[in-house]
């Protein structure tokens, strides 16, 4: 799964979140569950993943990282955090480095969702995107897949709205790229059923063999 940090915290900060494989864990021996991405690193998008040292270290505003946890151990969980939210103007600054691994693996930066509701990708006003594609993404390490909504299109259950707390992917593709976003982004209530245009019809092809699937 993906976590996000609205605000500059730490990692303990998260409340019911199991970390190992680092310092200040019941198991910093083990192998380590928790990984965030730094797009400068050259190479395959791969290389970009690093981890934290400690639990205690610094975690910057804005940034996603990935957490592995086991369903079958733990169940659901919920997690919280406290400190300063912020309803006002947020601004990302990212990060576009190319390499030659190609453009599919530059790029990728692993952001986080900076209020404290849920947001609309698709809100008609709030968003200024500067250097960076229309996309969203989520990952599923598991299955070695990515849920995406990009260009208002949703592949393997990808969706518009992103949660609080929840870390994202976007793609950039200039230099000095951002994303400028206001309150007007947030999405009261989600359950509700909104008026909105005839969909686009897409086809969709799943492909499915040995225990994995993708869209």
């Amino acid at each position: 799964m993906t976590l996000g940090a609205p605000f500059a915290t730490t990692y303990d900060a998260y409340k019911n979140v199991y970390y190992q494989g680092i310092g200040g864990t019941y198991y910093p021996s083990s192998w380590t569950n928790v990984y965030y991405y730094d797009e400068t690193v050259a190479g395959t998008s791969d290389n970009g993943y690093a981890s934290p040292t400690n639990v205690t270290d610094a975690l910057p505003a804005y940034r996603g990282f990935l957490l592995y946890y086991w369903n079958s151990v733990q169940g659901g969980f919920t997690t919280s955090i406290t400190g300063p939210w912020d309803l006002g103007n947020h601004t990302i600054n990212m990060d576009y480095t190319t390499s030659a691994a190609g453009n599919q693996h530059d790029g990728f930066n692993l952001i986080a969702n900076p209020y404290p509701g849920t947001i609309d990708w698709k809100a008609g006003s709030g968003w200024t995107l500067a250097g960076c594609c229309d996309a969203i993404y989520t990952q599923n390490r598991c299955e070695g897949q990515y849920s995406s909504f990009v260009s208002g299109i949703a592949v393997n259950n990808g969706t518009q709205y992103v949660s609080p707390l929840q870390g994202f992917w976007v793609k950039t593709h200039t230099a000095s790229p951002s994303i400028v976003m206001t309150r007007d982004v947030i999405v009261e209530d989600v359950t509700q059923d909104f008026y909105r245009d005839s969909e686009d019809i897409v086809l969709r092809i799943k492909m499915d063999s040995y225990g994995y699937a993708d869209e």
